[in-house]
């Protein structure tokens, strides 16, 4: 029995492995994907344009993809997604302001730290440097001073130390207490220099540049200032200031008269006069002053080249019967009249009814020229004097005396020795 052919198996494709060549494909022509010009869309050159308006009715609204893109997407958001948004932002903020108080804590914790390690551990004081005064020595200036080595420079008061090393140097003119940091302390002390000696009541105070009294006498010193009358220093020790006396001085006054049932004293202005006088002084550039007398402020007298007693009369026109005097005593051609060896008073009270000279061989001057005032002397011991006339006050109301105390005589009997008992006459009216 003939038996089937039997079929051959179809082996199957398999796909080529990576490496194999692989039989080339048919190559198609590429077509152009360009939109025929028939159906391109022309551009949009407004985006926000409205639709057309002829659609057909109940079909949707559909906008062109560059109109979806211009709408705001926060309005086409659910609620949900807003209410994210607006939690997150909420949070941010939140971590934001957590952020700031932490450096504002961490700052303040470094600024505490600082602090107490500067007041405890850091700019403590080493050494104490000690310069300016050749009255004192170091070891005499530090047993006044309060503060110590090891004290911290921080932590010290300058301006106590000062009053304290004021207290105990009597004779030093200003202290200055100054940190030198890291760990220094300086301490620089003015030595007082004398400037003029003012009397009262039979006591002479050396006083210095700044007003304070240095020394206290019975008699004057040579070389320690002119000699001034007339500043009420009742009870005053060495150490105090002129000022403090004349206040301490008119309270007391004021309270005495309070209990008594007094009116109440006038406030002295024997310093205030004194710094108005050299004011003038200075202005009329005055040399070779040798003592002042203010104790009457209608009587001023001032001893010029320990020879000439002028008398000036009240603080009015004070600077032109200065300069009125200072002129007859210097200019050439009175020298007939006072000359360079004459010793007597040159009365200059009032210079509209005539200047009159009174020759005195035996004229005593006070203080007997211990010292000499110049208005641009340059040492120490002038500057004090020079430094009271920047402030001047105003001068007194008060007219100067019209009458002396003994009737003068304008005969113009001139001697140019000076030594005729006669007044002369030098008006120059």
């Amino acid at each position: 029995m003939p038996t089937k052919k039997q079929k051959k198996p179809v082996p199957r494709r398999q796909p080529p492995r990576s490496g194999q060549n692989q039989p080339p494909q048919a190559q198609r022509p590429k077509q152009s994907r360009r939109t025929p010009q028939s159906i391109r869309r022309p551009p949009q050159e407004n985006h926000r344009a409205a639709p057309p308006q002829n659609r057909p009715p109940g079909s949707a609204k559909r906008w062109p993809p560059a109109q979806q893109r211009a709408v705001n997407p926060a309005r086409m958001e659910n609620p949900r997604t807003e209410n994210i948004r607006q939690v997150q932002k909420r949070r941010r903020q939140k971590r934001k302001r957590n952020y700031t108080l932490h450096y504002i804590l961490l700052f303040l914790f470094l600024s505490v730290t600082g602090v107490i390690l500067s007041l405890t551990v850091f700019f403590n004081i080493e050494t104490i440097e000690v310069q300016g005064s050749e009255i004192y020595t170091e070891e005499e200036i530090l047993s006044y001073l309060e503060i110590r080595e090891g004290d911290n420079l921080l932590r010290i008061d300058t301006g106590q130390a000062e009053e304290a090393l004021l207290q105990g140097l009597t004779k030093a003119d200003s202290v200055n207490v100054s940190r030198s940091f890291p760990n220094a302390l300086r301490v620089t002390v003015t030595d007082g220099k004398p400037s003029a000696q003012l009397e009262n009541a039979g006591k002479y105070y050396v006083i210095s540049q700044s007003g304070r009294i240095l020394s206290v006498g019975d008699a004057p010193e040579t070389g320690s200032g002119i000699l001034i009358s007339g500043v009420d220093l009742t009870g005053a020790a060495e150490g105090e200031y002129v000022e403090n006396v004349q206040q301490r001085l008119w309270e007391e006054a004021s309270a005495l008269a309070e209990e008594q049932k007094e009116p109440e004293p006038e406030k002295p202005e024997s310093v205030q006069n004194l710094k108005t006088f050299f004011a003038a002084l200075k202005n009329a550039q005055y040399s070779r002053v040798t003592a002042v007398d203010l104790s009457d402020d209608l009587s001023l007298t001032l001893y010029w080249d320990n020879r000439i007693q002028i008398l000036l009369g009240s603080f009015s026109e004070l600077e032109y019967k200065l300069s009125f005097a200072k002129t007859l005593l210097t200019d050439e051609q009175y020298a007939e009249i006072i000359g360079p060896d004459a010793v007597g008073t040159l009365d200059v009270e009032s210079t509209s009814s005539g200047v009159q000279f009174f020759p005195d061989p035996e004229l005593q001057i006070p203080g007997d020229g211990v010292s000499v005032w110049n208005w641009d002397d340059d040492q120490p011991k002038e500057e004090q004097t020079e430094e009271s006339g920047e402030e001047p006050s105003a001068e007194s109301g008060a007219e100067p005396a019209s009458d002396a105390s003994e009737p003068l005589s304008s005969v113009p009997e001139e001697d140019p020795a000076g030594e005729s008992s006669a007044p002369a006459d030098v008006s120059t009216g």
